[in-house]
């Protein structure tokens, strides 16, 4: 009071003063004064969510990411709400549906980098907690929608974080895309790898998602260029190695370029010491050989027989088979040329069978030992096609 005035203060309702400091940007305040207000349990804890939530738009318009994101996180927001905030991460059309307090704000450079590094980690925990709530199999109706709800967020979430990773370190973007629950959307997250043209990484997307044609499609593109991560044969040959042989059909049909190009590489498809290429059908791979690169037939049987322990008679006799054709094409070829001098001849046949030189040696040599040491030939199917003294 003074000589002139007297004042008169008046209670005003909790309401009017959360409502007031909210407007000043006073949500602390605002936060303690919401919990005194008189009212239902559900109705409190709504109007503290509202706050709540306003308060964490305002810590993202003040670049303060992890605050803001911590409080998303406390309220369950929708994780596109979230993303939506940051520029770039959602489809523009679905991006302008979402209503924000006021116009978030645009963030570019070093505040862009560190606010999408934020968002990785938050997306990081959101995915973590999905993890844990489809571990069991869903039964009933209800919970099936829910798991495909669950699901469809997690889409959007490993999207996101690729989007981010691109962005702030891309080194990121494989071990993602390796993880066995990945669920990177398809078509979204294959136009932004091409955009950025990393291509070692939509080859690992195509694999995650077993689209193994478009993956294999895009090795041979690029294995016939004279640059780049994915020149040449190499990157095809690791990817057909790993097929197994549910995609025999993909095997052959991307191996033919292989053989034909670089038949010592493209057996490898066929030979490495890995679960997968052990258990591709050897009598079909052997086909495929012979029809395609015919000179690796020896090596490949050879293979089997020696290293993979192949006791199937069939193998066998087709080697030792091989083998004499062999060598009766090079003593066709020795005839046809003119052959030897009459000296020479005569000291060819002072040597022993398979100390010749050359591929005569060499091949009379393998077929010798391998009659001696496999027990799984058929000598009677076999012994009809030797020509007698010629071999």
């Amino acid at each position: 009071a003074s000589e002139h005035r007297v004042w008169r203060l008046q209670p005003v309702e909790l309401t009017a003063q959360i409502t007031q400091l909210v407007q000043d940007k006073q949500f602390d305040l605002a936060l303690n004064l919401a919990k005194r207000v008189q009212e239902s349990k559900r109705d409190n804890r709504e109007r503290i969510g509202e706050v709540r939530h306003l308060q964490a738009f305002h810590l993202f318009t003040q670049h303060r990411f992890e605050d803001c994101l911590k409080i998303y996180s406390d309220l369950s927001t929708d994780v596109k709400y979230v993303i939506g905030l940051f520029p770039g991460l959602l489809p523009n059309e679905f991006r302008k549906t979402l209503k924000y307090p006021a116009s978030p704000p645009v963030l570019v450079g070093s505040e862009l980098e560190k606010g999408l590094g934020s968002l990785a980690d938050y997306l990081t925990g959101k995915r973590n907690t999905l993890a844990k709530q489809t571990k069991e199999t869903p039964t009933t109706e209800e919970q099936k929608r829910a798991h495909e709800e669950i699901l469809h967020i997690w889409e959007v979430i490993d999207s996101t974080l690729l989007k981010c990773y691109l962005k702030i370190n891309d080194a990121l973007v494989r071990p993602l895309l390796r993880l066995k629950d990945n669920c990177c959307h398809l078509v979204e997250c294959e136009r932004v790898l091409q955009n950025a043209e990393k291509y070692e990484e939509l080859v690992q997307l195509y694999q995650n998602k077993e689209n193994h044609k478009k993956a294999l499609d895009l090795l041979l593109r690029h294995g016939q260029k004279a640059t780049g991560s994915l020149r040449g044969h190499e990157p095809t040959i690791r990817y057909l190695q790993h097929l197994g042989a549910k995609r025999l059909e993909l095997i052959f049909e991307y191996s033919k370029w292989i053989l034909r190009a670089s038949p010592e590489d493209g057996l490898r498809i066929f030979t490495e010491d890995i679960p997968e290429v052990e258990s591709l059908p050897r009598d079909k791979v052997l086909a495929h050989l012979e029809s395609v690169a015919k000179s690796l037939v020896i090596k490949y049987l050879e293979h089997i027989i020696v290293y993979g322990q192949d006791t199937n008679a069939v193998f066998h006799n087709r080697l030792i088979t091989l083998y004499r054709e062999r060598i009766e094409a090079i003593l066709l070829e020795k005839s046809v040329s003119g052959g030897a001098s009459s000296h020479e001849a005569e000291a060819s046949r002072r040597v022993p069978a398979g100390s010749e030189p050359g591929d005569l040696g060499h091949y009379r040599q393998r077929l010798l030992t391998f009659l001696e040491q496999s027990q799984h030939y058929t000598p009677a199917k076999l012994i009809v096609h030797f020509p007698i003294g010629k071999l």
